[in-house]
């Protein structure tokens, strides 16, 4: 069922899978508030296994509460779904609405294998519904101005760019994570930091973001990627929580990726985009000597074209 056909309809049905958690509560307070202004929008229902969906519906007025997805998806006639789970969940989740018709927007990151990503997109293709993957950091405008930059032609040719991408997670981020069955030693443990039930490192889950907008604002294809991830801090896990790569494209400029979440110092994040005729580097969480943010250098050589037509924020002073 794609949004197209239901544009006569006063409001699009939204409900949610994952409701009792950290994510999934987020999402429907986020859907709840959204509604208030943005008017053919409003929530009608919520899933979660957890028992406690259904307190939280019951706060919520003609919302409807579900411990089974499946009889949500079936009885609950959405429109859109958000899917806000662990990461194992969301190909068998995204493929059970597109059989319902429903439109989707699922949690970061898609999926864990490239073979359920296939099996989504016919999924999806075959039921004429949307996908969306939530990468929202590209309507940032600091990130919307970079890949302008960058598009313009004002840098010249860029042939380098550089990511690092530096966070932290405790112990018990992992720890406390939902306990579950790993498919493959049988044996119960948190679901994050396990291969079968995370599917991945800190690269390409808390620092997806980062890899999109890399990735994004490249003006070029990757060609080929020469990578390593260790295990730097949280040896009781599975999955690395350090990552380097070195990345060639297809227009032969280069780019290297610095990400992982061993960093305990803090939060830290840099763009540098490098061209012929100058260069750009987004920096956040940085502050400068007298203790200001200092989310942009402009080494441009060519500054006829104001910053503020790349970095509107900055002059503003909204960051």
């Amino acid at each position: 069922m794609s949004l197209e056909k239901n544009f006569n309809m006063s409001k699009l049905r939204v409900g949610v899978i994952g409701a009792a958690g950290g994510q999934g509560g987020n999402w429907t307070k986020r859907l709840t508030n959204w509604s208030k202004f943005i008017f053919d929008i409003e929530v009608v229902a919520l899933a979660d296994k957890n028992p406690a969906v259904e307190k939280i519906a019951s706060k919520m007025n003609g919302v409807a509460a579900y411990t089974d997805y499946k009889e949500m998806l079936k009885k609950a006639n959405l429109d859109i779904v958000v899917i806000a789970t662990p990461h194992f969940l969301h190909a068998p989740m995204v493929i059970a609405a597109a059989e319902e018709e429903i439109n989707v927007l699922v949690e970061k990151p898609m999926c864990i294998t490239l073979k359920q990503a296939d099996a989504m997109r016919r999924a999806v293709m075959m039921n004429d519904i949307k996908l969306a993957v939530g990468f929202q950091r590209r309507y940032n405008p600091g990130y919307i101005g970079l890949k302008n930059a960058i598009d313009s032609g004002d840098l010249g040719f860029v042939f380098q760019i550089n990511g690092f991408f530096r966070s932290y997670r405790t112990n018990m981020y992992y720890e406390t994570s939902t306990r579950v069955k790993d498919p493959i030693t049988g044996r119960k443990h948190g679901w994050r930091g396990f291969w079968q039930t995370e599917g991945a490192g800190a690269l390409a889950n808390q620092l997806i973001h980062h890899l999109d907008i890399y990735q994004w604002i490249a003006p070029s294809p990757v060609k080929s990627v020469a990578a390593n991830s260790r295990i730097a801090l949280h040896n009781f896990t599975e999955t690395d929580d350090n990552t380097n790569a070195i990345i060639e494209f297809m227009d032969g400029s280069m780019g290297n990726i610095q990400a992982g979440v061993a960093y305990n110092f803090g939060k830290d994040t840099e763009f540098g985009v490098y061209g012929t005729k100058g260069a750009l580097v987004h920096r956040g969480n940085m502050v400068d000597d007298d203790g200001k943010k200092v989310p942009y250098l402009d080494f441009r050589q060519d500054k006829k074209k104001p910053l503020s037509d790349y970095i509107p924020q900055v002059l503003k002073g909204d960051m």
